[in-house]
């Protein structure tokens, strides 16, 4: 079972899941490396992985304010930063190649 299905009860299981995410970041970080060898896209790839595990916190934190919410609304708080991320990592791939 993944820990993204925990159920939320307060800040400290928030926390964790961030926790967890970072630390489960990392195999893939140094598979990236593993295949890239390129610092500056391995950063890349490791600060877009830090910027969805701290875009999943924040929604956390947001969910357990909001608990009635439906999965639409999480999906539009979710799409904006997704697409931002999406091109400012196309953008920098394209710049850093």
């Amino acid at each position: 079972m993944s820990f993204w299905h925990y159920k939320l009860t307060d800040t400290r299981s928030a926390r964790i899941r961030l926790i967890l995410s970072l630390v489960w970041s990392l195999p893939w970080v140094v598979v990236f490396w593993l295949v890239e060898q390129r610092p500056a896209l391995v950063l890349i790839f490791a600060g877009a992985l830090c910027y969805m595990s701290v875009l999943e916190f924040v929604i956390d934190h947001w969910r357990m304010r909001h608990p009635d919410v439906p999965a639409e609304a999480l999906f539009k708080k979710r799409l904006p930063a997704v697409l931002v991320l999406m091109a400012l990592m196309i953008t920098l791939v394209f710049v850093f190649r």
